[in-house]
């Protein structure tokens, strides 16, 4: 439904001290306006674009005779003409809402579908409206009539529009084209509007007080006192009038306090929704079908900013509108919804009109996996709504904690907000602690370049505060009242709520009934992997093994990690109803379910003993499965024991090409004598095989191996050798017994697509190959094309991108270690 069909039965008068002082043809006489500036429009199909040629299908009489009129008034004013054409669209007579006269509408999509796209530079309708004031309460509305036919239509263009028409009363059939401009074209709306706005460029307006808005066809004139209203006025109409435009005087809006623009009242610093526009919307049957209900949610998600959690509430209608196929299913909770959303949109208050000289406030908040917020500006002692935003989250983020949710939802109506604030302070107020949860929890849940789109987001632009706050009610913060503020912890929330047990704990007990020492190890024999683990307390030790069992056709390694897992289970079940503290050698818990971390005690590097475990194949064990077959216990229980981690040191190696060069600060600061940087400039992979043995030397205690090289390849070798390059690498590093994670190649910039498509393709396979032989696999993605990240080469990195580059690389690789 159209802005047009709203105000279908609207006149408005023209005041005499206007009418009087204007240029009488600038009114619209039946006869369309020619835009004297304009240059005929030339349409360009797109590469390979075929003839569209579709049949006119059958017209009753009633309408071919309803639509004549309209037929011949256009042939005589030369809008249409008699043509001869191999393209064809069929029209469709549209009766008005008066039920007497006809509107003619042709179907020009499959005309769209050939035609050359051109980026679309109409304003926004919600951000259109930034550039009001408060203080600017008078206005002028002017709507210009058959807007789209004063512009002409170049010659060669013209056959693109033909369509076919039966005379109703001679029965002649002839095939007619646009001369102008055609309504129902998509490119129509972006072509006029700019074609308009060139020309208000040469309008000397009469001063600098008031402000002019154009939205395609639609002007606005606001200005702070009637005379100011009233001279602008009269002078813009005299300007379009003598440039060829004509204006429909029954819509025209002249010098009011109150006018309807584009379908919202706009009256002393507030926007509402048109009463006729809301009561169109609410008197539609209940939708049956696909189609109606997809138009019933177009017209009212058009009013979602004067909704408050329009998307929360819709969300059973657009459930029922993937299910369903053919007629509707409506349920229950669709049909609460959709008299829901009527309802509100009946009560849908007045926004305020955003001021971009004062700053915002927005108040963030999260229910459901939607972002919903409230934009808003002081008005006096209260707070006056501008908008309301509401905005499903994406399928990852709705599986994060709560409080990490409530970030996401944060940085979505940021991003939305921004659409009206313009660069102007906002102050987002919310209940978690932001920063803190983005800080500590980020390693757990988001990837790289998602921490560096919300970092950008939050720390590097200055317009945004956060803070921290108990109000958990739109209302209570728009009123500025609050009696009783809830506060809670986030980053205690988050571990309460997902760590997998409650009564394991990070520190040590103080009165532990015992104290059980764990470990798991395992070696490379005769190309096998053979694996055990050993509980022992000071004085005895109780040896279990692992024992290999076939799992289909998959071979799976165990590796130290896994053994020592076993054993700390093993322990907990021995020792129910016990307090107990586990010492578990450092550095194996990144994945685990336990949560126990380093030991506070001062005696356990000297009671921890490296324990000789009789090893038993595990070639074809899944270590994701595997059940541990214990040795016989002794007849008399397990001592309950009291367990803390103990300290064991794991050497820490990142081998790579020269995007290497200059991370060895960042990378071994945090432990120096385990921890080396390897960087060989211009090395392939197989240069990375031949010097591992010397690398990784096989008396180091299940080094961790970090792997960044390939990027230097792609001018040299082809897909089918680098990969079996890393087929044979990672051979070697399975020999190795360490934890080895690959680094993803970068992408370059600049205009090499070959060597971009090339290292896209090695980055998909090198994850599924790690995957499949439990290798880990870092994705550093697209995050490095920002600007500023590479240097002007496009190839390496710049010093900050490196600095980057490295602390991603140590932070990866504390989360591996801890």
């Amino acid at each position: 439904m159209s802005l047009n069909q709203l105000q279908e039965d609207q006149v408005f008068d023209i005041p005499d001290e206007i009418e009087n002082q204007i240029y009488p043809e600038v009114w619209a006489k039946g006869i369309p306006g020619r835009v004297k500036t304009a240059t005929p429009v030339e349409i360009k199909l797109k590469t390979g674009a075929s003839v569209v040629r579709i049949k006119q299908y059958p017209l009753k009489l009633q309408d071919r005779k309803g639509i004549k009129p309209i037929i011949k008034d256009f042939l005589q004013f030369g809008i249409l003409r008699e043509c001869e054409s191999e393209f064809n669209t069929p029209i469709l007579p549209v009766k008005k809402p008066d039920g007497l006269n006809y509107r003619l509408v042709q179907d020009l999509r499959a005309i769209n579908k050939i035609v050359e796209d051109i980026h679309p530079i109409v304003a926004n309708p919600y951000t259109l409206m930034t550039r009001l004031k408060d203080e600017l309460i008078w206005f002028t509305v002017i709507d210009l009539k058959d807007a789209f036919f004063s512009l002409p239509l170049a010659e060669s263009s013209q056959k693109l529009f033909a369509f076919e028409w039966e005379d109703p009363d001679t029965g002649r059939k002839v095939q007619l084209t646009w001369t102008v401009l055609p309504q129902g074209f998509k490119n129509s709306p972006t072509i006029f509007g700019s074609q308009l706005a060139k020309d208000l460029e040469d309008w000397e307006k009469p001063d600098d007080q008031a402000v002019l808005l154009q939205y395609v066809d639609d002007l606005l004139i606001a200005a702070s006192t009637k005379e100011q209203c009233l001279e602008w006025t009269i002078s813009l109409l005299n300007f379009l009038g003598l440039r060829g435009y004509r204006v429909a005087r029954n819509k025209a809006q002249l010098v009011r306090t109150k006018v309807s623009y584009m379908g919202i009242q706009l009256s002393g610093g507030r926007r509402e929704l048109g009463q006729e526009r809301k009561e169109a919307i609410c008197q539609m049957p209940q939708p049956q079908t696909i189609r109606e209900l997809q138009a019933f949610l177009g017209m009212i998600g058009w009013c979602r900013l004067w909704i408050l959690d329009y998307a929360m509430i819709a969300k059973p209608l657009y459930e029922i509108l993937k299910e369903s196929q053919g007629p509707l299913n409506w349920t229950g909770e669709a049909l609460t919804a959709y008299r829901k959303l009527k309802k509100e949109l009946m009560r849908a208050p007045a926004l305020g009109i955003p001021d971009v000289s004062k700053p915002f406030l927005l108040y963030s908040y999260e229910r459901q996996g939607y972002a919903l917020g409230v934009l808003a500006q002081h008005l006096g002692p209260y707070q006056r709504a501008v908008a309301y935003f509401s905005r499903k989250l994406d399928e990852v983020s709705k599986g994060w904690p709560t409080c990490l949710r409530a970030v996401a939802a944060v940085i979505v109506n940021i991003q939305e907000a921004r659409k009206f604030t313009i660069g102007q302070q906002i102050t987002v107020y919310v209940t978690h602690t932001v920063s803190a949860v983005l800080e500590q929890k980020r390693a757990h849940w988001l990837s790289p370049q998602r921490f560096l789109k919300y970092q950008a987001l939050l720390v590097e632009q200055d317009d945004v505060t956060i803070v921290t706050s108990g109000i958990v009610n739109p209302a209570a913060f728009l009123s500025g009242t609050l009696e009783q503020p809830v506060t809670h912890d986030c980053l205690d929330t988050i571990e309460a709520v997902y760590s997998s047990r409650p009564d394991l704990l990070d520190t040590p007990l103080e009165n532990p009934d015992q104290e059980l020492y764990t470990d798991g190890s395992s070696f490379v024999s005769n190309g096998k992997r053979r694996a055990g683990y050993a509980i022992t307390t000071e004085n005895q030790v109780a040896v279990m093994h692992c024992k290999g069992h076939q799992k289909g056709k998959t071979k799976v390694e165990i590796g130290n990690r896994f053994a020592d897992r076993i054993a700390r289970q093993v322990a907990m079940e021995d020792s129910k109803e016990t307090q107990i503290d586990v010492l578990i050698p450092d550095g194996y818990l990144q994945q685990d379910v336990f949560k126990i971390s380093n030991p506070s005690y001062g005696k356990e590097d000297q009671k921890y003993e490296a324990l000789a475990v009789e090893g038993h194949s595990s070639e074809d064990m899944d270590d994701s499965q595997a059940t541990p077959e214990v040795a016989p216990r002794p007849k008399r229980p397990m001592p309950r024991v009291v367990t803390t981690p103990t300290k064991k040191k794991r050497r820490v190696i990142v081998v790579g090409d020269s995007h290497l060069k200059g991370t060895e600060g960042p990378i071994c600061r945090a432990d120096p004598p385990f921890r080396e940087v390897c960087c060989l400039p211009r090395a392939h992979v197989k240069d990375i095989t031949r010097k591992l043995p010397s690398l990784v030397p096989p008396s180091d205690y299940y080094p961790l191996v970090l792997l960044h090289m390939g990027g230097d390849e792609a001018e040299t070798c082809t897909t089918k050798v680098i990969k079996r390059d890393f087929r044979l690498l990672g051979q070697s590093l399975k020999d190795s017994g360490g934890q080895v994670i690959f680094s993803s190649l970068l992408p370059v910039k600049g205009s090499n697509v070959g060597r971009n498509r090339w290292t896209q393709s090695i980055n998909a396979w090198l994850r599924g190959w790690c995957q499949r032989h439990n290798f880990g696999f870092f994705d550093n993605g697209a995050a490095y094309m920002a600007p500023g990240l590479m240097n002007p080469d496009g190839i390496h990195l710049s010093q900050r991108g490196k600095r980057i580059f490295a602390q991603e690389l140590a932070g990866l690789i504390d989360r591996a270690l801890n």
